[in-house]
């Protein structure tokens, strides 16, 4: 499997900021935003990791957010939009997330590892993450 080391980006302690991740679907089987075999974004490494960055937006307390396309077919690309809610201590985090055929199946390399550095607002500069992960396999056979 491959994963993505995404630049990182800073907060301020308490802060929330939205962070948007690409995954190319380089399978054979179409990803789906909605339905019962939707793709969504958990907290991983390890499996069911509760994120010290959830929001009160996600899902659960390791399911961040769904696919935002309707559909992404082989080839395409895809995206999530997470908020990332930043805790009380200062540090740098590493952070892993992958998505994930609800109630099927891991989608096997479409990983995304985030390094977050958090910080007082007297010392803080933000800038955008927008980047993009490849998946090396499909939602149907991980």
């Amino acid at each position: 499997p491959r994963s993505t080391l995404f630049p990182y980006t800073t907060l301020f302690r308490s802060s929330t900021r939205q962070v948007t991740l690409k995954f190319k679907n380089t399978g054979t089987h179409v990803w789906r935003g909605a339905g019962s075999l939707y793709v969504s974004l958990y907290a991983s490494g390890p499996y069911a990791r509760k994120s010290v960055f959830k929001d009160v937006s996600w899902l659960s307390a390791i399911q961040a957010v769904k696919l935002r396309e309707a559909l992404v077919r082989p080839g395409e690309s895809g995206s999530v939009t997470l908020a990332l809610h930043a805790p009380e201590t200062l540090g740098t985090y590493q952070e892993q997330f992958q998505l994930a055929v609800e109630n099927k199946a891991w989608i096997h390399g479409a990983i995304a590892k985030l390094s977050v550095k958090v910080v007082s607002p007297q010392v803080a500069t933000q800038s955008p993450v927008n980047a993009e992960a490849y998946a090396v396999m499909d939602a149907e056979t991980g």
